[in-house]
């Protein structure tokens, strides 16, 4: 993960500065970060001219990654994430749209990314509509520079849905620290995919 996201001078500078963001979501909701990319956030770098509140979510992750040890980190993600209900917060669309694990949203899901060539690694243990998988598919959609359009739909059908109130209940979340930051930038990303879906 770089420590310098790109200037948005542009569309395709702007996607990519996204697709920088998805992915640290993505890496930072599937397991708790390593002591280097920790100690990586509190270099991170950006534009003046990047979108708010991208900008405030990155400046409150690199503001708070200094005040926590990788231990602490490690700790506070086992107890908000790690379990099937054990955790404090139980991050996948299904659950959250439905109230139950691999439900509709997910069968949904797969059958859009089937759609788009989509296909889960194989190492993958986490059914696809897990807040890390999602994030790092719409890092994916960037890279890839699928059509406008096409992205916008996946937003609005797969994330808009419950990932606001998802990143909502993470900063309000009682062992939630390091990941109140984690969640400003999710909330950051999410808001200029709105924006951008609504002007569309």
């Amino acid at each position: 993960m770089s420590a310098d996201f790109e200037q948005p001078t542009g569309d395709a500078a702007l996607e990519r500065t996204r697709a920088e963001a998805y992915s640290l979501l993505g890496a930072l909701l599937r397991q708790p970060p390593s002591e280097e990319l920790l100690d990586r956030l509190t270099e991170l770098q950006w534009d003046s001219d990047l979108p708010r509140p991208l900008a405030a979510g990155l400046e409150e992750m690199r503001d708070s990654s200094p005040a926590h040890s990788v231990e602490a980190v490690a700790e506070e993600f086992r107890l908000l994430f790690v379990g099937l209900g054990r955790g404090e917060i139980v991050p996948y669309a299904s659950w959250y749209r439905e109230g139950v694990l691999k439900a509709g949203p997910l069968a949904r899901l797969r059958s859009d990314l089937g759609a788009l060539g989509i296909a889960p690694a194989q190492e993958t243990t986490e059914p696809e509509d897990h807040a890390a998988l999602l994030c790092e598919t719409m890092a994916l959609l960037n890279r890839e520079e699928v059509d406008p359009e096409t992205y916008t739909v996946f937003f609005r059908e797969h994330l808009a849905p419950w990932m606001f109130d998802f990143f909502r209940d993470v900063r309000e979340a009682r062992n939630a620290g390091f990941y109140r930051a984690v969640a400003a930038l999710g909330l950051g990303v999410l808001e200029l995919d709105r924006s951008l879906a609504e002007a569309s």
